[in-house]
């Protein structure tokens, strides 16, 4: 059980990091031309002598990646039989290494010889929208450089003076680079619009830096209920987890011969491949950051005779003098360049990705709503604000959600943040879901200006790919099987109730 526990909250993290891809476009509006910056994974990695890219590195080979996995299983069997943590960390370094180790770059954050991204192209699709793929391995100040070149580009070829600019996810960091880089170019933007910005950090990725990943009882137990077609799955292990019996049943379950075996594996992995990768470190949080840095490169990490001196260097200046002044540049730019129009859009409601200290954090199930929304305040997942609990700001505009989990009057731009209730991070009805941004960049919204948008949006209950706005709370009837549910629970904690009442716990 420990074995399928570690390796679910490593292979989870390592897939989601690399799974924020890049979406289509599917609402036609006219005006100025639209860059959409791609998130993680949206080009190809492949041999540079390949040009029919048939070694795809990336996307993953399903059937690469099945072929590798060989007899792991016997290797398992003899590593807990025979209590040989080593033989089982050999074969789970080498899986992973055969897989996704020519993804990893070099000391100087540049891509290892012969292996190479599908060239960056004006990708044109439709509708007046281009895409700006590139390669999500980089630092984000080089892809920076890139999108520079690509707005001049689509202004030339459309013969347009601006264009607007939608970053989703990783690419959020990009645009913020981009936003200092060119703060005197920024007259050719008409409106900048950021959807599930994942600047502040994520845990996940965090943890994983700094080895300590790992799946909490109460992360398991809300990303199951939060499952559809587990939802009943979930409220039993709530039962549980209310009779005390659901943390003692998964501590029981630990073998501790698969946990070193597999959290060694990892660690090294994480050295030697996932944090060579500069645009990852983008993810890491500054809580954080100082942890992960010593976790992996030691504590004279900052030293200039560190093989990885240059690459350390950049991701730092990144998230000291980038990163961590987000709000002072976004501010910045909206001052100095009051005709560009920003906005936020952000997604909650599902529960995060079990692996993390997120499982009673507000999410879209990868970024936290607080770090996405820049600054909104959040109950806890699962939760709601008290009876009491008044709106911080802006008393002139309700700015709290129906359900009570977000007040939104907190955001560095209240006025300009959307909420979607629903959605995962990388999540979208294809029409819906892009509806939104295209209408808020292209009409320079406000949550004021239009009923169809207001600042909370909603998945619809009967056609998941639908949006409609979020104006008030409905209750719904519970089932009647959820009522015998509901009976069934309350009897089989009625002991620890009286319990409770008698010795007033």
């Amino acid at each position: 059980m420990k074995f399928l526990k570690t390796a679910l909250c490593c292979i989870m993290a390592v897939i989601m990091m690399l799974s924020c891809c890049s979406m289509a476009f599917a609402y036609e509006d006219e005006g100025y031309p639209m860059v959409y910056l791609a998130g993680f994974g949206d080009t190809n990695i492949y041999y540079e002598d390949d040009p029919e890219q048939k070694s795809l590195f990336f996307p993953l080979d399903t059937e690469r990646l099945i072929g590798n996995l060989g007899n792991i299983d016997d290797y398992i069997i003899e590593s807990v039989k025979n209590n040989e943590p080593d033989l089982l960390y050999s074969c789970v370094y080498n899986y992973v290494w055969d897989s996704f180790g020519m993804l990893r770059m070099e000391p100087d954050g540049t891509p290892i010889d012969g292996v190479v991204s599908a060239p960056i192209e004006l990708n044109y699709t439709g509708n007046n929208r281009y895409v700006f793929s590139y390669d999500w391995r980089l630092d984000p100040f080089v892809i920076a450089e890139q999108l520079h070149e690509y707005i001049a580009d689509v202004k030339e070829a459309t013969n347009s003076d601006k264009v607007e600019l939608v970053a989703s996810s990783f690419s959020a960091n990009t645009a913020l680079a981009y936003l200092k880089l060119y703060e005197d170019s920024l007259g050719d933007l008409d409106s900048i619009v950021f959807c599930v910005p994942s600047i502040g950090g994520i845990n996940m990725v965090s943890e994983l830096f700094a080895g300590e990943l790992n799946i909490g009882h109460t992360s398991l137990k809300n990303f199951i209920a939060g499952t559809e077609g587990l939802t009943f799955v979930g409220e039993f292990m709530d039962l549980l987890d209310e009779m005390g019996l659901l943390e003692v049943l998964v501590e029981a379950m630990l073998v501790p011969t698969l946990e070193d075996a597999l959290m060694r594996a990892f660690n090294d992995l994480c050295r030697d491949f996932v944090s060579t990768i500069p645009a990852i470190w983008a993810c890491v949080t500054d809580e954080y950051f100082e942890k992960c840095m010593i976790h992996i490169y030691g504590e004279d990490y900052a030293s200039a005779d560190q093989p990885y001196a240059e690459h350390i260097a950049r991701v730092t200046d990144f998230h000291y003098n980038i990163k961590l002044k987000s709000d002072e540049i976004i501010a910045a730019t909206k001052e100095n360049n009051p005709d560009v129009h920003m906005a936020v859009v952000c997604k909650y409601g599902t529960p995060a990705i079990p692996v993390s200290k997120d499982e009673t954090v507000l999410t879209d199930g990868v970024v936290a709503v607080e770090l996405s929304s820049f600054g909104a305040t959040c109950a806890p997942y699962g939760e709601s604000f008290p009876a009491d609990y008044q709106q911080s700001e802006h008393q002139e505009i309700n700015m709290i959600s129906p359900d009570r989990q977000i007040d939104a009057s907190t955001c560095l731009f209240p006025y300009n943040t959307w909420f979607i209730k629903g959605l995962f991070h990388s999540e979208q009805p294809e029409d819906y879901h892009f509806k939104v941004l295209t209408a808020i960049a292209y009409g320079d919204l406000d949550i004021t200006s239009d009923p169809e948008f207001p600042q909370y949006l909603i998945v619809d209950s009967e056609d998941d790919q639908r949006i409609n706005p979020y104006t008030e709370e409905v209750e719904k009837e519970p089932g009647f099987l959820y009522k015998i549910w509901t009976f069934f629970k309350k009897l089989i904690l009625l002991p620890k109730t009286i319990y409770n009442k008698l010795f007033n716990k």
